[in-house]
């Protein structure tokens, strides 16, 4: 299968490869089953559905997934291309000034300013927009600069006119004490967004709002999309919104080769369906049984909130500010120090448990449930699995999912750094977990026997790979996870029997 047939308009977190979910549905799933997410965020899952005779269900707590999944189940014409082209043209007109400025005799207006210091307004460099005269000479960009510098204090000062909102005081993600929406943008692009939210937009163009508004912060050279309330020190980057809105429309030409898939309103119409969608917008935990019958569900197939790792609900606010799209924090499962209605441990233990329940429900018996999970720290793995299983789902398998890429933090922690993914597959009324041992093992023993048994067939493997093709399952199924907090001892005992090369990263026997 192409390429085209699955992309669609992705700018969500932890988007998950496409493929990844074919291949699951491909070896798990039949002609009729139905799959179930109840965690979809950016919808891969969902997405892999196109052109096979597949029924599905998506769930997600806040409501731009559900946008997402819906933009991207239609095909798109040469129509909707152009009328979103025209939208942007009225937009444009009526609002382009903003970024123009009078230079002689010529009108300028740019695409991209890297500020080397922000707080002394130090520009790096200032990028005039595709439209501008070809040439500007030093002194016209001398004058442009200060012009700029002298619009930007402008709307700076005010700034108090405008609708704003400030965020709840978290630390983990950057939101410092009295710190409001506006503070994330340069004024002069908060003054534009402004303007924008308050126009009679159409859905779509509204959405393809949303797709940008990641890069409409102010942001690093590298638009780090993971950390969008952080405001980096050095190379701080503001960009023209016009340009990106024409960007992304143009990347939608892509969508008009993808086939559409087709949306349901209840699971009774999406039963009597050959194949399509039914996607739901609430919290996992409090899905009803007329909402998803129980026992109706052949695989699940999701990628979980992991305690702390991701706070979507609360990254969420920026697109609940400009586009009105839901978040809510108040049945968000995940453990975050917020200052107000923060969200504890025992809270996350709770809420996991209630939604896991609610799935077995849904599962069939002897259905499958296949799900991503990423931690280092072996003692989080550990309690997550054991919430499972008390919730009535045996863990039957461990699959090892690579990656081409290391993040910037696996790169500055290159030995301990788990890279890849790890999918977990649970059964529901089989019970599959099996004591690789007659006497319990220490934690050491199953670390080392099972290290020697899988590189003398791998010959080499990066730490991840060792953690996610078994490790995890067999530490669980002989009750040693418990007791790992992190890497580190791991670590001590492939030292103990393996040699570690530098450059690749990997650990082979002695």
């Amino acid at each position: 299968m192409s390429e085209t047939k699955f992309k669609g308009v992705h700018f969500y977190w932890s988007q998950k490869k496409i493929e990844n979910a074919e291949k699951f549905y491909s070896e798990y799933a039949s002609d009729g089953s139905v799959i179930f997410d109840p965690f979809m965020g950016g919808g891969s899952s969902l997405y892999a559905i196109r052109e096979r005779n597949l029924k599905f269900i998506g769930n997600d707590i806040n409501e731009l997934p559900i946008r997402i999944a819906n933009f991207n189940c239609d095909k798109l014409s040469d129509s909707d291309i152009n009328d979103l082209f025209d939208e942007l043209v009225l937009l444009r007109q009526k609002l382009d000034f903003h970024y123009e400025y009078i230079v002689g005799e010529k009108k300028i207006t740019f695409s991209k300013v890297i500020f080397s210091d922000l707080q002394k307004l130090e520009i790096n460099l200032l990028s005039p927009n595709k439209n501008n005269p070809e040439f500007l000479s030093a002194s016209e960009i001398k004058q442009f600069e200060n012009f700029y510098k002298q619009r930007y204090i402008s709307y700076s000062e005010k700034l108090h006119l405008l609708p704003n909102e400030e965020l709840i005081v978290n630390s983990r993600i950057a939101i410092k004490t009295g710190m409001k929406m506006s503070d994330i943008f340069s004024p002069i692009t908060f003054k534009i967004l402004t303007e924008i939210k308050n126009c009679n937009l159409s859905e779509q163009f509204q959405f393809v709002l949303a797709s940008c508004l990641h890069l409409c912060r102010l942001t690093d050279t590298k638009s780090q999309s993971q950390f969008p309330y952080w405001i980096p020190k050095k190379n701080v980057v503001e960009r023209n919104i016009f340009d990106l809105l024409e960007k992304k429309i143009g990347q939608l030409k892509k969508q008009l080769a993808v086939t559409s898939i087709q949306k349901h309103k209840s699971f009774e119409s999406l039963i009597k369906a050959k194949s399509g969608a039914f996607l739901l917008n609430k919290p996992t935990q409090k899905i009803s049984n007329e909402e998803i019958p129980d026992n109706t569900v052949d695989l699940i197939f999701t990628d979980p909130p992991y305690f702390d790792q991701v706070a979507y609900s609360e990254y969420l606010k920026i697109w609940e500010f400009f586009v009105g799209a839901k978040s809510f924090l108040e049945d968000e499962i995940i453990v975050s120090q917020r200052k107000m209605n923060p969200s504890t441990l025992d809270d996350y233990t709770r809420e996991i448990t209630l939604a896991f329940k609610v799935l077995h429900n849904k599962l069939k018996r002897g259905g499958k449930m296949a799900i991503y999970f990423k931690d280092s720290r072996m003692d989080k793995v550990g309690v997550f699995l054991k919430i499972l299983k008390e919730c009535g789902f045996q863990m039957v398998d461990q699959i090892f999912v690579s990656v081409k890429k290391y993040t910037y933090k696996q790169n500055t922690s290159a030995k301990s750094t788990i890279k890849g993914d790890s999918v977990f597959i649970f059964s529901k009324g089989l019970n599959a977990s099996i004591n690789t041992y007659e006497v319990e093992p220490s934690r050491h023993v199953v670390i080392k026997d099972f290290a020697k048994r899988y590189l003398v067939n791998q010959k080499s493997a990066a730490l991840g790979e060792i953690y996610n093709a078994g490790l995890v399952k067999e530490l669980f199924d002989n009750n040693c996870i418990d007791s790992l907090s992190s890497s580190s001892e791991v670590i001590k005992n492939l030292n103990d029997i393996c040699k570690y090369d530098e450059d690749t990263r990997e650990y082979s026997l002695r």
